[in-house]
C-alpha cells in the first residue's frame, strides 16, 4: 500500500546512507522528498524553507551529530518527529537520545523498523497538533468570553469599574506613601494620613470621606482575606489614588457579579457589602482578582464634571 508523500529533512554526510535510507523508506512505501542536510546552517535554511514530517539523523556524525540537530530543532521552537539512527546497538545510546527528547532511536542494523516508526510517530504528532489546536480554540474562546464580560462591566458601571489584569492597573502620579497592612491597629494613623494628603490637594470633606470610607473597606478585606497586605497613595494635580493589595485566594468569577452589584452578598474572599458602596463612593476603580491575590485600585477626583467632560470629548474624538 502506497502511503502520502513523506517529506523527510536528512541530517547525514554520506550519500550512500541517504540513498539506502531512501531506499528503505519507498520499500516500506511512502513517496519520499527529502532534504540531505550537513551543517546547522544547513538545517536552518532548510526549516526556515519548507515544512517537514520527519527528521532522520545519524547519531555519530563527527560535524553535526543528530544530539546537536535536535537541539537545533528545540531552539528554533519546532516539534516534528525526530528519530536518530546509529550503526551502534546500545542502550545507554536510545537512553540518552530519548532523555534529549528524540521521539525514536532505530539502529542502522534494524532499518525494517523504520517506516512503522515513522507511521507511529506521524500519527502521534497529528494527535499532538490536534491537541493544541483544540487547547488554542478553548484558550481563544475563553479570552473572547473574558473580554466580553469585561466589557459589559465597564458598560454597566458606565466606565467607572475595570476589571484587568494585575499589569493592566495603570499607576497615575506620584508615589505619595507606602505601606503594609498586617496591622489594623496602624489602620487610623494610615487614615490620617491619607486625609492630610486628599486635604492638601484641596479635597472637599465629604469628598475626603467618601475616600477614606472606600479604604477601610478595602484594607479591611485584605487584611481579613488576604495576606501581605499593602497600600500606596499616588497623587496627581486634579486625583488622589489608593492601591490595596494582597496574596490570598481572591474572588471566583461566578462570584464576582454578585460581589460587584448585590448588596449583602457575601462570601468569604468578598467584600460582600464593600464593593457596592465602594462603587458608589468612588470615581474609578480598577479589580485585578484571582487564585494568587487582589489588587483594588480607587480614585477620587476633585472636580468629577471635568473628568467626564474630557473623557467624553477623548472618546468622540476617536470618531
Amino acid at each position: 500500500m502506497r502511503r502520502k508523500p513523506l517529506r523527510a529533512l536528512i541530517v547525514e554526510d554520506a550519500r550512500d546512507d541517504v540513498d539506502l535510507l531512501v531506499r528503505v523508506l519507498e520499500r516500506g512505501g511512502y513517496e519520499t522528498e527529502y532534504r540531505q542536510v550537513e551543517t546547522p546552517a544547513d538545517m536552518q535554511s532548510a526549516l526556515a524553507e519548507s515544512e517537514w514530517d520527519v527528521v532522520l539523523a545519524d547519531y555519530t556524525l563527527p560535524g553535526f551529530s543528530g544530539p546537536a540537530a535536535l537541539e537545533l530543532l528545540k531552539e528554533e521552537g519546532r516539534d516534528l518527529p525526530f528519530i536518530i539512527l546509529s550503526g551502534q546497538v546500545s542502550e545507554d545510546v536510545a537512553v540518552e537520545v530519548m532523555r534529549l527528547g528524540a521521539h525514536d532511536y532505530i539502529p542502522k542494523g534494524k532499518m525494517t523498523r523504520l517506516c512503522p516508526a515513522i507511521e507511529r510517530e506521524l500519527q502521534e504528532a497529528a494527535h499532538r497538533r490536534a491537541r493544541q489546536e483544540a487547547e488554542a480554540a478553548l484558550l481563544a474562546a475563553e479570552e473572547e468570553k473574558q473580554r466580553f464580560y469585561r466589557e459589559v462591566i465597564r458598560a454597566v458601571t458606565r466606565d467607572k469599574l475595570h476589571l484587568v489584569d494585575p499589569d493592566e492597573i495603570p499607576t497615575e502620579g506620584k508615589l505619595e506613601m507606602e505601606c503594609g497592612l498586617d496591622d489594623v491597629e496602624t489602620f487610623p494613623e494610615l487614615r490620617r494620613r491619607i486625609r492630610e494628603v486628599a486635604v492638601r490637594i484641596g479635597m472637599m470633606s465629604d469628598q475626603v470621606d467618601d475616600l477614606l470610607l472606600a479604604f477601610g473597606e478595602a484594607a479591611t478585606n485584605a487584611h481579613k482575606h488576604g495576606q501581605d497586605g499593602c497600600c500606596a497613595v499616588y497623587v496627581q494635580p486634579d486625583a488622589l489614588t489608593v492601591r490595596v493589595a494582597d496574596r490570598g485566594g481572591g474572588i471566583h468569577p461566578r462570584d464576582l457579579p454578585g460581589a460587584l452589584f448585590q448588596p449583602g452578598y457575601s462570601t468569604q474572599p468578598s467584600l460582600g457589602m464593600g464593593y457596592t458602596l465602594i462603587l458608589e463612593l468612588m470615581d474609578r476603580i480598577w479589580l485585578a482578582t484571582g487564585p494568587t491575590g487582589t489588587t483594588l485600585q480607587v480614585q477620587k477626583w476633585l472636580n468629577p464634571e471635568k473628568r467626564r467632560e474630557e473623557a467624553l470629548l477623548a472618546f468622540l474624538e476617536r470618531f
